[in-house]
């Protein structure tokens, strides 16, 4: 009953052997030769992206910081910031080593905000888009 399990196994990696050899025998080499562009082929590109706007929070922030300042008299969170970015860019190749192009990247986010105190007006909170 062994023999007959290590027959069955020898069987099937020498099927196994024999398809690698076979697969890798029939391969043939990529091509690594350089294409010349030509003037007439099309320099231009367009690119598009998508990314986050993360900021640092409470923790590793600069004693110094703005959002810091503002967290004492404005009632919002530094992870309110936190949004997605997209953006595209076109760019246009000149000569054998030079490019320019342009590109827009939009993160939209806004946040309305109230002041911590109320304000002197009826003690209403006056709420302002930062």
């Amino acid at each position: 009953m062994l023999t007959r399990q290590l027959l069955k196994s020898a069987k099937a990696l020498g099927l196994i052997a024999l398809t690698a050899i076979v697969v890798t025998g029939a391969s043939t080499p990529a091509n690594a030769q350089v294409v010349q562009v030509s003037r007439a082929d099309s320099r231009n590109l367009i690119g598009f992206n998508v990314g986050g706007f993360l900021p640092k929070g409470v923790d590793s922030r600069d004693p110094d910081d703005v959002l810091l300042a503002n967290l004492n008299d404005l009632d919002f969170r530094i992870e309110d910031f936190n949004n997605w970015t997209f953006g595209g860019e076109w760019l246009y190749g000149f000569g054998k080593y030079f490019e320019t192009g342009v590109g827009l990247t939009w993160n939209f986010t806004s946040l309305l905000v109230s002041p911590f105190p109320p304000s002197p007006w009826n003690g209403a909170r006056v709420a302002s888009v930062v």
